[in-house]
């Protein structure tokens, strides 16, 4: 007989969308009746108390509602956790002037990725920990249950504020201000009478420390992959290594955490932690403030049944039965079509910016994948006919919303490719913009009445906002075509996690004219090799281009070309080189070979600032062709 997982949780993530209390506990109605027995909150700041005022009344929950929660989930047997960020991810709690002396980056300056947004706690303030002991008591005590999740992931900016750079004068100085913010953490969370629970991502970096982590401490473990065959870096050149094997040998209880991106990763991530012993599982789900939690239902109904199955059910068993309990209706039509779905990557429906969409793979357009997209969407219109179930039409047709967006975007892309194509048929290609323009406003019209009866009196209407931001977007695009330059840049970067902040300039008449500042990634983060168009002023002769990196990861380039009123530039020569640019001239041809600028070890810049820091370029002279 098989043993089921002892911890079976899942997640949601009301720090980014506040949800309606009738939908927690429809969300907790279905999580009970498919094998879960953990409702985990992942709140940050969401819960307003007598010591954290603050919020306005629709930016938060009270305790009562928050109790009421509580209730509810236990009589359908789930415990219900807290999750509150202790160190990184605290700006719901940062926004706030009165919480302002407990911030990293409370004096100004940049952090580890060159903003200056109050994100993370500073570790070194007294007044940080004296609002936690009075915070954590508050949240504890709403919630009976013996675990408390405490955050620490994603802690970029700790050692930034004057009194943590002393600490953090070396790597283990840094690894220290963690340890002793967790071990600080863990001992009021110990008074509270809970055990701690945590993500443990930022010990990719910190791995010195790892031995001196209280036992008791459960370690939350996330891979996100369709296909997980080991642990991989997040942000550590994708290192592989079998992290669940070292925690079982230091004697760590943990739990792993796929998400609901895709069935593959709940599947794939079990059945690798089978080699290990894991406590059980947490269905994690991100950053829902522009879509619904509908579309994933199905595989989070999925990952509690697969988790709490006793008698060793093939997949397929597993899965029909879970769809069975969700539509009240199962047939095999019904399980390809749902299961084409949940197999796909899962798209949040994001906001899209003016940089993404001129964005594409060296590859081009996958045009099959299109089409797939199609015919899922036909597929689940025929099924939804024969779904009587309320719950499961809803979650039939936000999937098919789901496509819809999906279909609109693709579309887009396609269409300001062309239109900043300079071989293109102008007329055609504005016409293309503008019967998107309407696709997308009629789109977005009944997403935002979706909003209205779904999410009845939040506010803000984050779905209402993309639209019009989107529309916006879109109305702009021909005029933006007719009116500039562009410079597509072809880059090569193995590693979507990486972080190279890139500067790119042009030179003309003897001025320098700077054109972009941030990173540069392909449209998936995945596409190894992809260009992005840039804009610039039509009239430009460009003399030189420069590419100036600094950073996490380096960053590949593999040629440059510039077309405006008076005609196309390439690179002629190599000008100049300073620090570490590998291969420069490969950027002279037109193809795939690419020349990388930068430090490559990520993790090696992570632990050493001042290599972070240290600023790579190559210039090369321009010419028309």
């Amino acid at each position: 007989m098989k043993t089921p997982f002892r911890f079976r949780g899942a997640q949601l993530d009301l720090a980014r969308q506040i949800e309606t209390i009738d939908f927690i506990k429809q969300f907790t109605d279905m999580i009970a009746d498919n094998g879960y027995n953990v409702l985990f909150l992942y709140l940050e700041g969401r819960i307003k108390t007598e010591s954290f005022p603050y919020p306005t009344d629709n930016e938060c929950y009270t305790p009562e509602q928050m109790r009421e929660i509580v209730e509810y989930a236990s009589s359908k047997g789930l415990d219900v956790i807290p999750g509150v960020s202790l160190l990184g991810h605290a700006e719901l709690f940062l926004a706030h002037e009165e919480l302002a002396d407990t911030a990293e980056l409370r004096n100004g300056g940049n952090g580890r990725f060159w903003n200056n947004r109050k994100l993370d706690f500073c570790p070194s303030q007294e007044a940080t920990y004296e609002f936690f002991e009075k915070y954590l008591k508050e949240i504890s005590d709403i919630f009976p249950s013996e675990y408390f999740h405490i955050g620490l992931d994603e802690a970029w900016d700790i050692g930034y504020c004057e009194k943590c750079k002393t600490k953090a004068a070396d790597f283990m100085g840094e690894q220290q201000l963690f340890l002793d913010n967790l071990l600080r953490c863990h001992e009021i969370i110990a008074k509270l009478g809970k055990r701690t629970m945590m993500w443990d991502d930022m010990f990719e970096y910190y791995s010195d420390i790892l031995t001196e982590v209280p036992r008791d401490v459960i370690m939350v473990n996330w891979q996100y992959a369709t296909d997980v065959r080991h642990y991989k870096g997040h942000f550590s050149n994708l290192k592989v290594k079998h992290l669940l094997s070292e925690y079982d040998r230091l004697g760590f209880e943990y739990i792993i955490a796929p998400a609901d991106y895709s069935s593959s990763n709940v599947r794939t991530f079990t059945e690798y932690a089978e080699n290990f012993t894991p406590l059980g599982g947490l269905l994690t789900s991100w950053e829902k403030s522009t879509c619904f939690l509908y579309k994933s239902m199905p595989t989070i109904a999925y990952a509690g049944r697969l988790w709490s199955d006793e008698n060793d059910k093939p997949d397929d068993k597993i899965f029909a039965e879970a769809m069975e309990n969700l539509f009240a209706y199962c047939d095999e039509e019904l399980l390809t079509i749902i299961r084409s779905h949940t197999e796909r990557k899962l798209n949040n429906e994001f906001p899209v910016s003016f940089n993404a969409l001129l964005t594409s793979s060296y590859h081009g357009m996958d045009y099959g994948d299109f089409e797939s997209l199609n015919l899922l969407k036909l597929n689940l219109e025929n099924i939804l006919v024969k779904i009587s179930n309320k719950f499961g039409r809803i979650i039939i047709q936000d999937i098919i919303d789901g496509c819809d967006y999906d279909i609109l975007k693709r579309r887009l892309c396609k269409a300001a490719q062309t239109l900043f194509d300079p071989m293109k048929n102008t007329e055609k290609a504005e016409l293309g913009i503008n019967t998107i323009y309407q696709d997308v406003k009629a789109f977005g019209k009944a997403r935002v009445s979706k909003w209205e009866k779904y999410r009845n009196k939040i506010e803000p209407n984050h779905i209402a906002k993309l639209y019009e931001n989107y529309l916006e977007l879109i109305k702009s695009l021909p005029e933006q075509a007719k009116n500039n330059g562009i410079m597509r840049v072809r880059f090569c970067l193995p590693d979507g996690f990486s972080a190279e902040h890139c500067k790119i300039s042009l030179k003309s008449s003897g001025v320098w004219h700077d054109i972009f500042s941030g990173c540069c990634k392909g449209p998936k983060g995945e596409d190894a090799i992809f260009s992005n168009i840039y804009l610039i002023p039509n009239d430009i002769i460009p003399e030189s281009f420069k590419l100036e990196a600094c950073g996490f990861g380096g960053q590949g380039v593999a040629f440059v070309e510039i077309l405006t009123d008076s005609g196309r530039y390439v690179p002629s020569s190599v000008i100049s080189t300073i620090g570490k640019v590998i291969d420069p001239e490969y950027v002279l041809d037109n193809d795939c070979k690419w020349s990388f600028i930068g430090e490559k070890d990520t993790l090696k810049a992570f632990k050493n600032r001042k290599l972070a820091e240290e600023i790579h370029s190559v210039e090369y002279s321009m010419i028309m062709v």
